[in-house]
Parts: structure tokens; C-alpha cells; sequence
């Protein structure tokens, strides 16, 4: 049985963005789900419009899109690399999609919002389902989540289930997609992968300084880290449920690309590097001309 939005704890009243219309939707999808260049590209041109028409960090202009289109590029980047031998291109849409509610809701609302984007977009519901399934490492949605993490009292019973049968649990997250398609699969595995590949760093602007995402390697001394960051922040307590639940997910993910390298016989590592190379040559410069053209666009300055 495919993942159901009625069992995510969030309002599921539709709240789409105003100019959702006029945004170029995709056509309907056989079985197997194929997308080319020219989707991958329009997905990141509906990212940008609805980045501009809804935006909702008080610190963008013209010159500064929000914080969360560069990370939606950056987890773009990092999937097309980790799958560039299999099924690039869609596998930019799957990536483009988990995001897709931010330009909304940048809180945890922006789950059930992206997944009324996605369909209303025409996008298949197997795609879809990666904009509920992850957040919170991919372990914060029934029945995935608490079924195999949340129940157990430790960090080392929560992560046995992965350790011991990694298919066990990754066929399960596979059900949840309610998909067959081998490449979506593996898709939503790189997205999972590349939306904790980032560290933060800031940019200094006529108003502040801007917190901005760069793509970075996910290791065992990032997660820490930004566990770490949170329990300073007072985001959650010492030892609490959400505690452990974000270091299940620290090793969940770090078991998740020991297994995507087997699966597909790609180095995460090297894959990183080059989407970083890439990015900063080519993606960001592209995705800056693009925000330009768009916000005069929808500001009546064409």
C-alpha cells in the first residue's frame, strides 16, 4: 500500500500559490516514468517563479533570491550527479519536487503544500510521495518512521533494523513511494542523500548577513554537528524523543549512501565534488540570470 497524506499530522487543506496556472505542468506518465532536459529544466523554472511570486523571506530582492532556492538547485545538483549513469533527468524532477511547498510555507507545513503543488502539476503520485517522505531524515512519516525507529528505547536498537537488513527497511520505504520503478526508487534514496549533503555558511547583503546552503560531504562529524547546533538552539532537549529520532536518522543516512554506493557503484564523494564543481560554475550563475528574468517578469519590469 502506497503512503497515504492522511496519515502526515499536518492541515491538508489545499493552499496553492496564486499563479499556479499559469506554470507549465507536466504531461501524464505511463507506467514507466521517463523525463528528458527539457523537463529537468522546466522544473527548475517553476521552482524559480514560485520562489518569486510566493516568497516569503523578507531578506530577497532582485539580486538575493531566498535561502531555500539555493538548496533546492544545490539537492537538484547533487541527485543529477549521483545518478548520472542511470536516469538524470528525472531524477532532477524527483528532486525538485520535495521541496516544492518552501516558496508557501518555509516550515513544516511547506510537506502537505508541496505535495498539492506536485500533483496539481500533473506529476505521478509516486514522485509526489517524496515531498512527504523526506523530511526528518526520511523517519518522521507513518508508517516508515515510527514503526522502525521511534518505538525502540536507544540509539543502537533504533538503528539494528537498518544494520542488521537494510533491504528489509529500504524495501519498506520503497512500499511507502508505492512505486515499482527501480529509478524513482533509487531517485528518492539520492534525494534523501543529497537534502543532508549541506552545511551552512553567510553572505553579506546591503541589509545583513544571509544564511546560505553550499553543498558539502555528509559525514558522521557533519550530523554530529548539527545535532549539536539544534540542542544549543534549544530546537529540542538533551536525550528526548526527537534527540534520538535525529540520530536514528545521522546513522539511517549514513547507512542509507553506504548502500546506494553498492546499489549503483557510484563514490558519493567523488559525485559531490563534482556537483560542487559544477554548481558553483554552472547551476548558480544560471539559477541568479533566472531569478533576475523572473522577478522582473512578475514585477512588470520586462
Amino acid at each position: 500500500m502506497s503512503l497515504e497524506r492522511s496519515r502526515v499530522n499536518f492541515p491538508l487543506n489545499k493552499n496553492l500559490p496564486p499563479n499556479i496556472a499559469r506554470l507549465p505542468h507536466f504531461a501524464p506518465q505511463t507506467k514507466n516514468i521517463h523525463y528528458g532536459p527539457e523537463e529537468a529544466l522546466q522544473m527548475k523554472h517553476i521552482l524559480v517563479a514560485l520562489a518569486v511570486s510566493g516568497n516569503n523571506d523578507l531578506l530577497t530582492d532582485r539580486t538575493h533570491p531566498p535561502s531555500y532556492l539555493f538548496h533546492q538547485m544545490q539537492v537538484i545538483t547533487v541527485v543529477e550527479e549521483l545518478m548520472r549513469e542511470i536516469s538524470p533527468h528525472t531524477a532532477a524532477i524527483v528532486a525538485g519536487t520535495h521541496d516544492l511547498g518552501r516558496s508557501v510555507d518555509n516550515n513544516e507545513s511547506h510537506i502537505p503544500i508541496g505535495y498539492d503543488i506536485a500533483t496539481e502539476l500533473g506529476l505521478p503520485k509516486e514522485i509526489a510521495n517524496i515531498v512527504l517522505m523526506h523530511h526528518q531524515w526520511g523517519l518522521g512519516i507513518e508508517p516508515f518512521g515510527s514503526a522502525h525507529f521511534h518505538i525502540f528505547a536507544n540509539i543502537e536498537e533504533k538503528m539494528g533494523p537498518m544494520q542488521k537488513n537494510p533491504e528489509l527497511i529500504l524495501n519498506k520505504w520503497k512500499e511507502s513511494l508505492g512505486t515499482e520503478d527501480e529509478g524513482i526508487f533509487l531517485a528518492s534514496l539520492a534525494v534523501l542523500i543529497a537534502d543532508n549533503s549541506k552545511r551552512k555558511t553567510f553572505i553579506a547583503t546591503e541589509k545583513e548577513k544571509v544564511p546560505v546552503p553550499v553543498i558539502h560531504v555528509f559525514d558522521e562529524k557533519l550530523g554530529r554537528e548539527l545535532i549539536n547546533v539544534q540542542l544549543e538552539k534549544g530546537s529540542y532537549k538533551k536525550n528526548s524523543k526527537t534527540h534520538w529520532r535525529e540520530y536514528a536518522g545521522l546513522y539511517f543516512t549514513l547507512n542509507m549512501i553506504h548502500y546506494f554506493e553498492k546499489k549503483t557503484g557510484v563514490n558519493y564523494k567523488n559525485a559531490i565534488k563534482k556537483a560542487q564543481e559544477r554548481y558553483k560554475t554552472e547551476v548558480e550563475p544560471e539559477l541568479l540570470l533566472m531569478w533576475q528574468a523572473e522577478f522582473d517578469l512578475q514585477n512588470g519590469q520586462t
